[in-house]
C-alpha cells in the first residue's frame, strides 16, 4: 500500500493512537516515517515507538518542531529534503485540549488549542511536495455536532473539514477523517469516565482495528469520493444523547432511530412531565417540578452531570446562546404548554424562568 522508496511524514503521531497507525503503516510496506510533534522523543512511550518500529525495518526520522510556526516548517522542511527519500504523504494529528467554556477562554488559550490545526495545516499545505499521495487529517467528529467545553477544538475540526474540500477544489489530494470514541488508545481511551458518558448518550466505539480500516478507506480516497467522513456517531437516544441532535440540521440522523428500543420508553418521558405539572397545586411546585427538568435538559446540552447545574445562576452562565435558546423555547412550548421569549431565557437564572413559566402555565390553565 506504501511505497518502499518514499517517506510518510505524520504529524502529532507519537501518541496512543499515532503508535498503532505507525506500527501499521510499517507492516504494509512504509521504509521511512517522519514523526513531527512539539516535544521529539523526550516521553518514554514514543521511545519505546521508534524502537518498535526500527525493529521492524523502518527508518525513522524524528523532529520536534511547532508546526504552527511557517519558519520553522520550511527550515523543516528544508533540512529533511536532503536525509530522507521525498516525501510522498501526509497524516496530520496534531492537536491541543484546553477543556473550558468559550465564554471563560483566554486568547491565548484559543491560540494554543486553534493553533496546530488551523496555521499548522496551513503551513503543511504551502510547503510540502504538491505530489503527495495522500493529504489526510485527523479530525473529530466535535466539529459536526459542537462541544461545549472544546469550542475552540471543535472550530479547528471544522476548519480541518472545509480545508479538505478546498484542497480538492485545487485539484489536490485531502481527507479529513472525523473520528469519534476510540475505546482502546488515545485521549478517550485514558479518560474512561468521558467515554462512557459518550457511550451512555449513544455514540458509537471504535477500536484499534476499526480505526486502521477507517484511514485506510481514507487513504484511498484521497482524490475521489467524499473529502470528509464522519464516524462515530452511533445511534441516538432521545432524552440520553447530546442535546445538539436536536437541531434540525441532525433531524435525518434522528428519524433513523425513532422506535429503537429504549427510544420508545423516554418518548413518553415529555407526556410524564406534562402529567406532573398537572398534578401540581402551586406555582412553587410546579416551579420545582421544572427547575428539575430545565437543569437536565441543560445539563444534557453540555454532557455534564445535572449536580453541576446550579439553578441560581443564569441560563446563559451554561452556554446558552441565542441559537440554544430557541432550541429551548421550543422546548418549553413542546412539553409545557406556554411561551417565553428568548430574552426573558438568556437574561433569567434557572429558577426565575422555572418561575415565570410555572405561573404562566398555572395562569393559562385557570382561565
Amino acid at each position: 500500500m506504501f511505497q518502499a522508496n518514499a517517506s510518510y511524514m505524520l504529524v502529532g503521531g507519537l501518541g496512543g493512537i499515532g503508535r498503532e497507525v505507525a506500527l501499521w503503516m510499517a507492516e504494509n510496506g512504509a521504509k521511512s516515517l517522519i514523526f513531527v510533534n512539539r516535544s521529539g522523543l523526550s516521553k518514554y512511550e514514543s521511545q519505546m515507538t521508534v524502537r518498535n518500529l526500527v525493529e521492524k525495518g523502518a527508518q525513522i526520522t524524528t523532529r520536534a518542531c511547532d508546526i504552527s510556526d511557517e519558519t520553522a516548517v520550511q527550515r523543516m522542511l528544508q533540512d529533511l529534503s536532503y536525509s530522507v527519500p521525498p516525501i510522498r504523504g501526509l497524516i496530520q494529528a496534531a492537536m491541543v485540549l484546553k477543556d473550558v467554556h468559550i465564554e471563560n477562554m483566554r486568547l491565548d488559550e484559543y491560540r494554543d488549542v486553534m493553533g496546530p490545526k488551523y496555521h499548522g495545516t496551513w503551513n503543511l499545505h504551502r510547503h510540502l511536495p504538491a505530489d503527495l499521495d495522500f493529504f489526510l487529517m485527523l479530525s473529530s467528529i466535535s466539529g459536526v455536532i459542537g462541544n461545549a467545553t472544546q469550542a475552540a477544538y471543535a472550530s479547528g475540526c471544522t476548519f480541518m473539514d472545509a480545508f479538505a474540500a478546498y484542497r480538492r477544489s485545487l485539484g489536490l489530494p485531502a481527507v479529513s477523517l472525523d473520528l469519534g470514541t476510540i475505546t482502546d488508545v488515545g485521549y478517550l481511551a485514558e479518560n474512561r469516565d468521558l467515554a462512557t458518558k459518550m457511550e451512555r448518550q449513544g455514540f458509537q466505539g471504535t477500536d484499534t482495528p476499526t480505526l486502521l480500516s477507517l484511514i485506510q478507506v481514507a487513504i484511498s480516497q484521497s482524490t475521489g469520493g467524499a473529502a470528509q467522513l464522519v464516524t462515530g456517531l452511533g445511534q441516538w437516544k432521545e432524552m440520553e444523547s447530546l442535546g445538539n441532535f436536536d437541531a434540525p440540521l441532525f433531524a435525518h440522523f434522528r428519524y433513523k432511530f425513532q422506535g429503537h428500543g429504549k427510544s420508545i420508553a423516554l418518548g413518553d418521558s415529555m407526556e410524564g412531565l406534562k402529567v406532573d405539572l398537572d398534578a401540581a397545586k402551586t406555582v412553587d411546585q410546579a416551579t420545582i417540578i421544572i427547575c428539575d427538568a430545565l437543569s437536565r435538559k441543560i445539563a444534557s446540552h453540555l454532557s455534564i452531570p445535572v449536580e453541576n447545574i446550579n439553578p441560581s445562576n443564569p441560563v446563559s452562565e451554561y452556554g446558552v446562546d441565542s441559537h440554544v435558546a430557541v432550541e429551548l423555547r421550543n422546548w418549553v412550548s413542546r412539553s409545557m404548554n406556554c411561551t417565553i421569549p428568548i430574552l426573558e431565557i438568556l437574561a433569567r437564572s434557572m429558577s426565575e424562568l422555572s418561575h415565570k413559566i410555572a405561573s404562566q402555565r398555572l395562569e393559562g390553565n385557570s382561565e
